[in-house]
């Protein structure tokens, strides 16, 4: 049972990053757009003007590295994305006070998620 659990968690842990990265095409198209920036001037010496469609589309997951370079291209601090590491240490966490029946915890955790851009517990 816990080898499965386990095998569960880090399975929808991969999931959750895919998702997150998946998602952050939304904000980088909108700070193109607010900028007047095509997406091949926006790409021009990182990456393919049809790469930056795929991400604003969703299509696929940016890595972090380019992420940091169109992002630093277009003057967004990095305060303006939440990276999703501490949301899975908290998912972690949320999980183990549940399965524990730490419903006090688990309760002050999900107050507290509201301060993530993608935030999903079981209620």
């Amino acid at each position: 049972m816990t080898h499965r659990l386990e095998a569960d968690i880090k399975r929808r842990k991969e999931e959750m990053y895919q998702f997150y990265f998946k998602g952050i095409g939304i904000s980088i198209k909108k700070r193109r757009l607010a900028l007047k920036l095509t997406q091949e001037a926006l790409a021009k010496g990182i990456c393919s003007n049809t790469y930056v469609s795929k991400i604003e589309n969703n299509a696929i997951a940016i890595n972090k590295e380019n992420l940091y370079l169109l992002m630093e291209k277009m003057d967004m601090p990095l305060e303006s994305i939440v990276f999703p590491e501490a949301m899975i240490d908290i998912m972690l966490e949320s999980f183990s006070c549940f399965i524990r029946k730490d419903y006090e915890r688990y309760r002050q955790i999900y107050e507290d998620i509201d301060k993530y851009q993608f935030g999903i517990l079981i209620q």
